[in-house]
């Protein structure tokens, strides 16, 4: 009996393998199918995530952790091709009795088992919401816009002097100085923008100072040039000590435009500049003394324009009107009066360009002349008075009034076009106007008029493609001159924005008077329980973060508010007091992710035309009282970040019924809901009919639930039918695909180019006729996992007139995707995702000529696994505007072009994007001229010996940017052609 207990134990130890062996015989069907379900789920994670870092493409590439990832699927599906043809052989085998040894069948199925647990791991080991992307390497210089100048003149002179002293290794800091508008920071933009500074330097760092610096707004900027993501509670100390470990090995040139103090670099966390780091601080400034207090090495004085010049410039704005013998003589006169500014003479000249009658020339120099300014050291004065004879000359106080708003936003702000025309119409500034389209090209031609003017100037948000104008400091100064408590005319502002504020102005009278009040951009945590402001029209009050409560009575004594903006606040609330503003045209509560609805005293604003309630807005329903705005005409409202809300039924409808069909003015309609939010699916059809009867509706951005719902919305809908709903973006996605759920939160960005029509599809068996419907009004088309596709052509040529824009990804059964013959004569963009069984672009094969491309300027393809060719023999004539071609992990692309070519077909592209291209060996045969060429940016591409370029094909190529390892493998025809090269060589890690 004692042997027994040990005995089992032998037995167990025997039998529990055999056990298992037998299991995986046994399973192995059933552990098969499972390898097979776990490999499609792994397939669709790795595209999902190739789909999300093709749509996120500004400024970012994937993280080294993502990359491995996506290399170690790789290795999963080259194994299960293996593994289905061993599983076949079993299959034929085993299955049958047959297989002549039964070992190999339990060691295939161990394997099966193996490989199942080995993707569950693969699964979990990296997540894409925890970060697949990093920001791109820094460019050694961000080229700003910079007028050209002639040579030899007194810019050109200045800046051949600073260039001078920055290649002086004896020199560490130089000051350039001079009054304001003398064109400082003109002479810095040009230097930034001369090839040989990016040669001197790892990177040139331009920081905008002005009047209301602070160490922690400097930091910023350093460290978004860095690419340095800075937490916001990080102290100034603990950041000064990041940017320090950033620079001190980096050679650095920091351009320091427009101080108005010293700037400790210490403090800031920049190593001092010397002889051993090679590096150089450029400041300019309107004071010799601040120079002096930043311990510069040497100033340099901008002088204001010789005669010659001055005249030059003033033709230049004013046209050859002023060669008239009857205007010239005054012309020169007013010249004079300029005493040589360049900001004065631009301004001044904008005023009468093209203007003939000799008396307004005749006042102009009158007006100009009438100050004694000899005895002025400073001369400001003088500047002001020049400047303000262009706001005089403006034709009507509307116009004046528009232009002095733009001084309600802090100095050096990029001013959205779009949202200042805006806040133009709702304050009545735009007169005569009938419906809100009208406004918006009425408060365009005033806009225009103002650039014209040079009161304004003209830029833009590249990471947002957003139009933008922004305030010369001077002009500003001049506006707020104007609008001061004892600028004696107009209308008067409190205007304290973008100065770190903690706390509101006190002073009482200030608010009395002001007729705007922006305190913008601040620290407000708090507001006053009550001020008295009878004369208020618009109050900002955005960007204030920490500000999360408005007392109850702080609107009551602003009767004539017709602006308010609440947006970026962390208010949770609105206050009771709402209900006082019957006067308020305009309510902008973007990004208030902290306000969940929306008060019943909404319906008292009888008087609102705009409401504002996207851009990460947390609202989760809209109230009853919606319906009681009668004049409301642009409603934006979004439902994006409540999906997991715990919710009872009332809230979960988010737009109550009969709501909007109350809403008779509306002419502007943007509603962002999550596609995977169930709670859109109890309402959509009511909230679509409800829609589909306002009869001024000119702009809609809505989710249909199905092509159903789109059909219903086009039958019924009178602006569609009459062709007068002129902007839209149509989403369809039904059943839900999960490939839309990943770029959601790119089309709530607008991360598109910026179009007016645009019509999203995703998921489906057929093309709708709805859909192609749609399509014949679209300029911007997105088509997404779709069965049915197969090319173009499909759609009907004569629907793809209008199309800019075309993103076309997981559609399987592309395998040609633009025909011969097909015309596409405005397609400015197109984006190829993931077609994995696409054999060709386009079809250079049939009897027809190639399609044509006449306009298309960018293509991108990624993830097209049996492509081989990207330009075929005959395609590059038929596109010859293209500008940025990028090929990005297409494993099976041998050559980028196709066949010898002469002369230069792609003699505009600037770009050349290739990634992950593990079969290319040649980009091009032969020699090929790229004239506009600037940058070249290749990795993962180890087949690819040579580049094609020889000693001048490429004259405008500025930046090549690959790894060290493959740069030095390159083969090269010589020596000399290698050097030219070497210099625009910039070593990466992708």
């Amino acid at each position: 009996m004692e042997l027994v207990g040990p005995v089992i134990e032998v037995l167990k130890c025997i039998c529990n393998p055999v056990v298992l062996y037998v299991g995986y015989v046994k399973n192995l069907k059933k552990n098969f199918k499972k390898l097979n379900e776990k490999a499609s789920e792994l397939y669709n994670m790795r595209d999902d995530v190739k789909l999300a870092i093709s749509t996120d493409r500004a400024g970012m590439i994937p993280t080294a952790q993502c990359e491995s990832w996506l290399k170690e699927v790789e290795d999963i599906e080259k194994k299960m091709d293996e593994m289905e043809e061993n599983y076949k052989e079993v299959k034929n085998k085993c299955f049958k009795g047959l297989c002549p040894n039964v070992f190999s069948c339990m060691k295939f199925g161990k394997h099966v088992v193996v490989m199942i647990e080995d993707i569950n791991d693969l699964k979990g080991t990296f997540a894409f919401d925890k970060g697949a992307l990093v920001n791109a390497p820094m460019k050694a210089v961000e080229i700003v816009p910079a007028p050209r100048v002639r040579a030899d003149s007194s810019t050109d002179r200045t800046v051949q002097k600073i260039l001078d002293y920055i290649r002086d290794e004896h020199t560490q800091r130089i000051g350039i100085w001079g009054m304001g508008g003398v064109g400082k920071t003109t002479a810095i933009k040009i230097l930034n923008n001369v090839p040989e500074i990016s040669e001197m330097f790892a990177v040139v760092i331009w920081v905008t100072v002005s009047k209301d610096w602070t160490t922690r707004k400097v930091q910023n900027e350093i460290a978004q040039r860095l690419n340095i993501t800075l937490p916001e509670d990080m102290s100034n100390d603990a950041v000064s000590r990041r940017l320090f470990e950033k620079l001190k090995n980096i050679r650095y040139l920091l351009l320091l435009d427009d101080v108005w103090d010293k700037v400790d670099l210490e403090d800031v966390g920049v190593p001092a500049p010397s002889l051993e780091n090679g590096c150089k601080v450029l400041l300019t400034s309107r004071s010799r003394g601040i120079c002096n207090k930043m311990e510069t090495d040497l100033e340099i004085r901008v002088e204001v324009l010789s005669e010659e010049e001055a005249w030059e410039l003033f033709h230049k704005k004013v046209s050859d009107v002023i060669d008239l013998p009857m205007i010239q003589p005054l012309a020169r006169g007013i010249v004079k009066e300029c005493g040589g500014l360049p900001l004065a003479i631009i301004v001044v000249g904008g005023a009468l360009r093209k203007e003939t009658d000799i008396h307004v020339w005749q006042n102009a120099l009158n007006e100009l002349s009438m100050a004694a300014t000899s005895h002025i050291e400073d001369m400001e004065i003088v500047v002001f008075k020049r400047l303000k004879f262009s706001y005089d000359r403006l034709k009507d106080d509307n116009m004046r009034s528009c232009f002095v708003y733009g001084a309600l936003y802090p100095e050096d702000y990029m001013i959205g076009v779009a949202e200042l025309i805006e806040y133009w119409r709702a304050e009545g500034y735009i007169e005569g106007a009938r419906n809100l389209k009208e406004a918006r090209s009425k408060g365009r031609t005033i806009l225009k008029d103002l650039v014209d003017a040079s009161l304004l100037e003209r830029c833009y948000k590249e990471d947002q493609e957003k139009e933008c104008v922004k305030m010369h400091d001077v002009i500003r100064d001049l506006a707020l001159r104007i609008t001061s408590h004892d600028g004696g005319e107009g209308q008067k502002f409190l205007a304290r924005s973008g100065k770190g504020l903690e706390e509101p102005p006190e002073e009482q009278e200030e608010w009395e008077c002001a007729n705007g009040i922006s305190l913008m951009h601040n620290k407000l945590a708090w507001l006053p329980e009550w001020v008295d402001c009878p004369a208020l029209t618009t109050l900002f009050l955005q960007g204030n973060y920490e500000l999360r409560t408005i007392p109850d009575l702080f609107l009551e004594g602003m009767p004539t508010l017709r602006v308010l903006d609440l947006s970026g606040t962390s208010i949770e609330q609105l206050p009771p007091s709402l209900c006082s503003l019957t006067s308020l045209r305009g309510l902008y509560l973007n990004d208030c992710r902290h306000l969940g609805s929306l008060p019943p005293e909404i319906g008292s604003l009888k008087s609102l035309e705009v409401l504002y309630l996207d851009k990460h807005s947390r609202i989760r329903n809209l109230p009853v009282e919606i319906g009681e705005l009668g004049r409301l005409r642009h409603l934006s409202v979004s439902f994006y970040h409540n999906i997991n809300d715990d919710m009872n039924h009332e809230v979960q409808r988010m737009i109550p019924y009969g709501g909007l069909s109350r809403l008779t003015r509306l002419e502007d309609l943007r509603i962002e809901v999550d596609i995977e939010d169930r709670r859109w699916d109890e309402i959509v059809e009511v909230v679509t009919e409800e829609i589909g009867a306002l009869k001024e509706l000119s702009c809609l951005d809505f989710c249909f639930a199905s092509v159903e719902i789109l059909e219903r919305f086009i039958h019924i809908s009178r602006p569609w039918n009459n062709g007068l709903l002129k902007s839209f973006r149509f989403i369809v996605s039904h059943p839900r695909g999960g490939l839309l759920s990943y770029i959601s939160y790119e089309l709530s960005q607008q991360n598109l180019p910026r179009l007016d029509q645009y019509m999203i599809f995703e998921n489906g068996y057929t093309i709708p006729d709805v859909i192609v419907e749609v399509l014949k009004h679209a300029e911007g088309f997105i088509l997404l996992k779709n069965k049915a596709f197969e090319k173009l052509e499909q759609l009907g040529v004569e629907n793809l007139t209008r199309l800019k824009f075309f993103l076309i990804a997981r559609c399987d059964s592309v395998r040609t995707l633009i025909g011969g013959g097909c015309k596409l004569p405005n397609l400015e963009e197109l984006r190829i995702s993931m077609l994995s069984n696409i054999l060709d672009v386009w079809d250079c094969n049939s009897s027809l000529m190639p399609p044509l491309l006449g306009n298309l300027r960018v293509l991108i393809l990624e993830g097209c696994n049996k492509l081989k060719y990207v330009f075929p023999r005959g395609v590059l004539p038929h596109v010859p505007n293209l500008e940025v071609v990028d090929v990005s992990s297409c494993y099976d692309v041998q050559q980028i072009i196709v066949g010898k070519i002469k002369n230069s077909p792609l003699s505009k592209l600037k770009t050349i994007k290739l990634y992950g291209l593990d079969n290319l060996d040649c980009i091009c045969e032969g020699v090929i001229s790229w004239p506009s060429m600037e940058l070249v940016s290749i990795f993962s591409c180890s087949k690819l010996k040579r580049l094609p370029f020889h000693t001048d094909n490429a004259p405008s190529l500025k930046t090549i940017q690959c790894h060290e390892v493959w740069w030095d493998s390159l083969e090269w025809e010589d020596d000399v052609i290698r050097n030219r090269y070497q210099s625009f060589f910039t070593p990466q890690k992708r």
